[in-house]
């Protein structure tokens, strides 16, 4: 699985190369950040996906200071790993945006289309599954 296969992806496909366009280009909205949105929409899939094999193997919960409370990372402060935890949840905002975004392309275009409820719902559980 790669991010060019949410480019190609016969159901999100267009969501994803219109907000590829919205954003300012592939240079803006990598590939790994189109895999990160890829993998969020497939998990949302379920057993519906054809991913199902590889996403279920993958970690459901981290326990690294990137998930860390606020309290925690307190413990950190003056040191290069709270710097980079700073950086990092400053992507990781950058990523939720994206994710409404792509809410909202996704919704837009069933609407368009005529309205497949199952879509939208699942175009739902997109920021809950980014959050969970």
């Amino acid at each position: 699985m790669c991010g060019h296969h949410a480019l190609d992806d016969q159901e999100y496909g267009q969501a994803f190369r219109s907000l590829v366009g919205d954003v300012g280009g592939p240079s803006v909205l990598d590939q790994r950040s189109l895999l990160v949105l890829l993998l969020l929409l497939e998990r949302c899939k379920g057993q519906q996906s054809h991913w199902a094999p590889y996403i279920d193997m993958l970690p459901q919960q981290f326990d690294d200071p990137f998930w860390w409370s606020d309290n925690d990372l307190q413990l950190l402060q003056g040191t290069r790993l709270h710097q980079a935890v700073q950086h990092y949840n400053k992507g990781l905002q950058q990523l939720h945006k994206l994710v409404q975004q792509l809410e909202q392309i996704c919704v837009q275009q069933q609407q368009q289309q005529g309205g497949s409820s199952g879509g939208s719902s699942r175009g739902g559980a997109l920021s809950q599954a980014f959050q969970g």
